[in-house]
């Protein structure tokens, strides 16, 4: 579950939420957990950045690529212009 699918950035994979479609009780919960593992994986990553200066690189070059192909681009940039380094 961790890799993305062909095609997708991985942040945007929604597997589990659309996989309960069926219910909008399942699809909400699936959503929340999705969510979750999100802000669980992203606080985990900030954490390890502080220490390793070569992985903040790698993320701030790799996440600068990723909020130039969103429609809220800049907005996005905004919110994490620690995290990029500018």
């Amino acid at each position: 579950m961790c890799k993305p699918t062909k095609g997708s950035s991985g942040i945007r994979d929604t597997r589990g939420v659309l996989a309960a479609r069926g219910s909008t009780e399942a699809a909400e919960q699936a959503r929340r957990e999705w969510t979750h593992r999100l802000i669980l994986l992203g606080a985990w990553v900030l954490r390890r950045c502080e220490k390793l200066e070569e992985l903040q690189d790698l993320v701030a070059s790799e996440l600068a690529e990723i909020l130039e192909q969103d429609k809220w681009a800049e907005r996005n940039k905004a919110l994490l212009t620690g995290v990029l380094g500018k």
